[in-house]
């Protein structure tokens, strides 16, 4: 009888395929996981804040603008410009009454639009003279009273009305520094109140990223994205928002 010799490569089973290749797909997992745990252990040593702070300010200083304006035909310029030349005069004598220094006036020169008849296929019809005169100031409740009377004018016939009184704070670049400073104080206070709390403590500020300045009427909630400043408020908020980043202990 014929015999053949016994091969020394054994056949796989199934069985034993399948085996290898579960194994090797939990060591797969598992350095997932561990790649997973590193990760989030890696995020949790920082955390990442926002604080703010705002402060209350009083305007120092006003600025008060007002248009001369007088409408004339093509053949009325010096007729207009007698009138503008009044006008100006009547406001310069209710400043006067006002306590309005002549240090914060200025007059601007008359400026003249032409106005056309589109009834008449578009030819001139006459002519708009305008003139400003501006008054600044840091005596703000000066300015304010005398705009807020300044309605006599027209009782006196001069076409003069208030265009805008705006009012700004000088020292905004200095209280800018102090408020970031606060806002960013108030951020780590939030940042050491979260991660005391879960028995750690923060380390060294990582990054920080200052927000706009916002300033707004004192009552006002309103904001813009790349920040606001209104002058039509003398008394004023001024807030700040800061981002910054801790490192965890």
């Amino acid at each position: 009888m014929i015999t053949f010799p016994r091969s020394t490569t054994m056949e796989r089973s199934p069985f034993t395929s399948a085996a290898a290749i579960l194994g090797a797909a939990i060591i797969v997992t598992g350095s997932i996981v561990m790649y997973g745990f590193y990760e989030v252990k890696a995020l949790s040593d920082a955390i990442s804040v926002t604080g703010s702070a705002e402060r209350e300010i009083t305007s120092d200083v006003a600025k008060w603008t007002i248009q001369i304006t007088r409408s004339v035909d093509l053949s009325g310029l010096a007729e207009g410009n007698r009138a503008m030349t009044n006008d100006l005069a009547a406001v310069q004598t209710y400043l006067k009454e006002k306590g309005i220094e002549d240090a914060w006036v200025t007059v601007e020169p008359v400026a003249m639009d032409t106005m056309y008849d589109y009834n008449q296929g578009g030819r001139a019809s006459g002519y708009t003279l305008r003139r400003f005169v501006k008054i600044e100031s840091s005596d703000t409740a000066k300015v304010r009273a005398a705009a807020e009377g300044a309605g006599v004018l027209l009782d006196r016939g001069a076409l003069a009305s208030t265009v805008s009184v705006e009012y700004f704070y000088s020292k905004l670049s200095e209280l800018k520094q102090q408020i970031l400073a606060d806002a960013m104080a108030d951020a780590k206070a939030r940042a050491q109140k979260m991660v005391e709390s879960g028995g750690g403590s923060i380390g060294n500020l990582r990054s920080a990223s200052m927000g706009v300045l916002q300033v707004t009427a004192r009552n006002s909630v309103e904001v813009a994205d790349y920040g606001m400043y209104d002058t039509s408020a003398e008394e004023k908020k001024v807030t700040a928002v800061v981002r910054a980043e801790f490192g965890i202990r």
